[in-house]
């Protein structure tokens, strides 16, 4: 099985995103995940 996965690491690699998860791990086992999104015509 093979996974094209683009793995970084060190510094960041520039981008134009769109999108972006967040994710967070809490105490007492409390998660959450966000996910923004950037509107049309914004840059």
């Amino acid at each position: 099985m093979c996974h094209d996965l683009a793995l970084v690491t060190g510094t960041a690699r520039p981008a134009e995103l769109r999108t972006a998860l967040v994710l967070s791990r809490g105490l007492m086992g409390s998660n959450s995940a966000l996910v923004l999104r950037r509107g049309a015509g914004t840059s």
